[in-house]
């Protein structure tokens, strides 16, 4: 099996930080009204020293497409050893630059700071990150950007986190993905906002929460596939995937699962853990590779840095293709994935792909529209996953076979451990020792919207591409028609399928779709709940428009199992 070497930032994340730290209390209250959790009470209690300034408190606006974060904040108070602290509310600019609500304090503090809130279960109805605070069945979660009021300094805490359980059934229990050790990790306050946080009635594994264990994994996901085997897979993963990318003695590392109630899949990765959700309906192999999607996301992190090219790496053709990748790869080349599981997540990314009328769009378009466009959103998942298999069958082709595009990500990963550079140069640097310069050139086409075909054998001697028609994901109406709100429907084609199924300019769309996950296959139907002259119904049609052709990938005859992981 090959290996990779450490992400630096993993090195990190186990040795911990050395500053001298401040103490933070954090204690979190779910709160529940009428059998179900309707927020979260938040109380922080902050160290100060003798000169601090004025205390200015932060928590985004928004986030991607969630909106009215602070808007489910309420009752905040503070006060120190001296009393009330009076707090006004503005906006600008929180961490990372990102646009924030402030509460500044109208003096300087004196002793410890006691910072008290709640904040509200969010009732949004569009499809996001999932960091804002649900509440679902069996329990609640978050992640600490979308719940917590921290300060806009970047010093280093020793945080202690407790939970108040007292309103939840008996047998409620609490995880959260950050340090098992507070005493033995000190980070910038902003660590706060990467954690994620669960309480209620969890499926875990281990069992017993308190056990000391380098994996922990919880889930209050309502799923048809049960949620203790996906959750003991998962650790299985980590041990398998930690390995795989080079690191022997994983950190410890957190997994949450929830439910999305929007359909399909989604996931966030942060510092030493992750949260996937899942809709009811979710496949057991989506579930497996959104969960090494996340997981690959933390291994990686940290490679291509920004340069002068004025493309911003974020965006995610590295980022999201190269997960996109590894999350059938790594499982496939450790015994998770089988064969044939390899091959339906490749073809289900294939048929994504080929079947998106913004296939030729160019990346900086489609990173310009990504919250807009969720036929242009996907393109840095698809086009760079497909882009990086191309490059693995260049790479086989010319080495005969000896070296994989696993070499090139090898040597990548050791600049950033060397802590040399990793931006699109460097990157482009190694393509180029290893292919040529038409490297360069083909790079320059992928961004510009070449189609990527790999070649038949890129995926191993026991898959061979087949021609095939497919047809393209086509709505039939305005795409801003499921996005804005109202969701009222416009620019109907009259001879879509959507149009013959009975649906018409001025509907109202009552129910959400994740827009993303419909369009893996254009020909699996989707509901659409409608208002109309005050009467209600259910329109279902396939969202199907020309055929255009595509490639697919099938099993080899006569090819065994055992040949296949190479």
């Amino acid at each position: 099996m090959r290996s990779f070497f450490l992400s630096a930032s993993l090195m990190v994340l186990a040795a911990g930080a050395v500053a001298e730290p401040l103490k933070l209390d954090l204690t979190l209250t779910p709160q529940v009204s009428a059998g179900a959790v309707t927020g979260w009470s938040v109380e922080s209690r902050f160290d100060t020293t003798a000169g601090d300034p004025v205390m200015r408190f932060t928590i985004p606006k928004t986030l991607g497409p969630l909106q009215r974060i602070p808007d489910r904040l309420s009752h905040i108070t503070a006060h120190d050893d001296k009393g009330l602290l009076n707090l006004t509310a503005s906006d600008g600019t929180g961490y990372m630059g990102a646009p924030a609500q402030i509460f500044t304090t109208d003096r300087a503090p004196v002793g410890d700071v006691i910072l008290s809130y709640d904040v509200a279960t969010s009732q949004e109805t569009i499809s996001g990150p999932n960091w804002e605070l649900r509440a679902e069945g069996p329990g609640s979660s978050a992640q600490g950007s979308s719940i917590l009021l921290l300060p806009d300094q970047e010093k280093p805490y020793e945080v202690s986190i407790r939970w108040d359980l007292k309103q939840l059934p008996q047998g409620a229990r609490s995880i959260t993905s950050y340090a098992r050790d507070p005493k033995a990790v000190t980070e910038p306050i902003s660590r706060l906002r990467q954690t994620y946080f669960m309480a209620g009635n969890l499926i875990s594994t281990p069992d017993d929460l308190t056990t000391p264990s380098v994996f922990r994994a919880a889930s209050t996901a309502i799923n048809n596939h049960p949620q203790k085997p996906l959750l003991d897979w998962s650790s299985d993963a980590y041990t398998r995937m930690s390995g795989y990318f080079g690191f022997s003695s994983p950190p410890p590392f957190t997994v949450l699962m929830r439910s999305n109630i929007y359909g399909g899949t989604s996931g966030t990765a942060g510092p030493e853990g992750l949260i996937a959700t899942m809709a009811p309906q979710a496949s057991e192999l989506g579930i497996k590779s959104l969960i090494s999607h996340e997981m690959v996301h933390v291994y990686l992190h940290g490679l291509m840095e920004a340069d002068d090219s004025g493309r911003n790496p974020d965006a995610g053709w590295f980022t999201e293709g190269i997960a996109v990748y590894y999350q059938r790869r790594a499982p496939f080349m450790t015994g998770l994935f089988t064969p044939d599981q390899f091959l339906e997540d490749f073809n289900e990314t294939a048929r994504a792909y080929y079947s998106n009328i913004r296939i030729n769009v160019a990346m900086s378009e489609a990173i310009k529209n990504f919250w807009t466009d969720p036929r242009q959103r996907i393109q840095p998942y698809n086009r760079g996953s497909m882009y990086f298999h191309v490059l693995d069958g260049q790479i086989r082709a010319k080495s005969g076979g000896e070296r994989t595009l696993d070499d090139v990500v090898r040597a990548y990963l050791k600049r950033h451990n060397d802590g040399l550079s990793v931006t699109e140069k460097d990157w482009m640097d190694l393509l180029v020792a290893e292919l040529g310069p038409q490297a360069k050139t083909e790079f320059e086409a992928m961004m510009n919207g070449a189609v990527q075909i790999p070649a038949s054998n890129a995926l191993g001697i026991c898959f061979k591409r087949v021609e095939t028609r497919m047809p393209v994901f086509e709505l039939g109406f305005e795409m801003s028609s499921l996005i804005n709100r109202p969701r009222v429907i416009a620019g109907l084609d009259p001879v879509s399928p959507a149009a013959k199924a009975g649906l018409k300019d001025g509907d109202v769309v009552t129910n959400t779709l994740i827009i993303d996950a419909i369009q893996d296959d254009p020909r699996e139907p989707i509901t659409l709940k409608i208002e109309r002259d005050g009467q209600k119904h259910d329109i279902t049609f396939s969202p199907q428009g020309r055929l255009t052709k595509g490639y697919l990938w099938q099993r080899v005859k006569g090819v065994s199992d055992k040949k296949c992981a190479v």
